[in-house]
């Protein structure tokens, strides 16, 4: 493969000569969620406490949209001590599901979250909606290449923690995050027109 000048080949693909490639877990801890059992515990779940963060509460949030503001339930008391929170901030990713695996967000909510999410805690660099947008734009490739299972495609903290992901200088990650940001915020503006022309 020709690679131009200015450009090299990496793990992730060719890339501007002068960035590098890291792998999340050089970036921070990834941890997963948990889920209180037994599942569906009144005890636990369908309370006020605490938003209760589920794949399907992550899933549901449009694409363009890249942070997480709520959830469709939330826990107990009880149920929060059986669980992980995650605070505000956090860069989360769905570990499983053959339509689901990959999928990412940002927290701007504290929550808990079920095994089905994963985090990643003690950050110590990389642009979260920079990393954000590059873990959506590979979720093909992990669902066909990195997931393990047969029936249920999942990826545990360890095959997380290994996703490379290519890493410009922090400034030119917070510039491309904002250009994208403005791109997702103009799509979803003409999906909202659609809608109220529909």
């Amino acid at each position: 493969m020709e690679v131009r000048t200015g450009y090299k080949l990496s793990e992730v693909g060719v890339i501007p000569a002068d960035w590098e490639t890291r792998r999340l877990g050089e970036l921070g801890v990834v941890v997963r969620g948990g889920s209180p059992r037994p599942a569906g515990d009144p005890r636990y779940f369908n309370g006020s406490f605490i938003p209760w963060l589920t794949v399907a509460s992550l899933t549901n949030i449009p694409e363009s949209q890249l942070f997480v503001t709520g959830t469709l339930s939330r826990l107990t008391k009880d149920g929060a001590e059986r669980s992980r929170t995650l605070q505000k901030g956090l860069l989360v990713i769905v570990n499983s599901g053959a339509k689901t695996l990959g999928v990412s967000k940002v927290l701007s909510i504290e929550c808990c979250a079920n095994d089905g999410i994963a985090a990643l805690i003690n950050q110590r660099g990389g642009d979260k909606r920079f990393l954000c947008h590059y873990l959506n734009s590979q979720t093909r490739r992990l669902r066909e290449n990195v997931a393990a299972g047969n029936d249920q495609l999942n990826l545990n903290t360890g095959r997380i923690a290994e996703i490379a992901v290519p890493f410009p200088k922090e400034a030119e990650q917070r510039a491309l995050a904002a250009a994208l940001g403005d791109v997702d915020a103009l799509l979803e503006g003409a999906d909202e027109t659609h809608r109220q022309e529909a």
